[in-house]
């Protein structure tokens, strides 16, 4: 028979497990979206084409700890001519000076997927 003890122990067994599963899982799905975008970020390096850009503004992202990050909207001509402006895959906690040329690697089937 159980009796109230044994109905405490098993709560608080679940609540532990779950305590450390939860953590445990996010873990696991960071580390997931990290090397998906490490790949995707490795094949427009190796299969993107290169053309100089320049930095026509920034656009901010409120961060935690109320930080602020920067993604620079950067513009260029595709080496079919046609013209782009588009923001960044590339995070960063300063801020892009306006005009300034940066170097870009794009996807040649979709331009707006670019690096700078």
């Amino acid at each position: 028979m159980f009796n109230s003890n044994d109905v405490a122990i098993t709560t608080g067994s679940v609540l532990v497990g779950l305590i450390t599963l939860v953590p445990l899982a996010l873990g696991v799905l960071l580390l997931i979206f990290g090397i998906v975008r490490g790949r995707k970020a490795r094949q427009l390096g190796q299969a993107g084409e290169r053309v100089q850009g320049v930095v026509v503004d920034n656009q901010m992202e409120s961060r935690t700890q109320g930080r602020t990050s920067f993604r620079p909207v950067v513009g260029f001509q595709t080496l079919a001519g046609r013209e782009v402006t588009t923001v960044t895959e590339q995070p960063s906690y300063r801020s892009h000076v306006v005009g300034t040329a940066v170097p870009v690697v794009y996807d040649p089937a979709d331009p707006s997927r670019a690096s700078s």
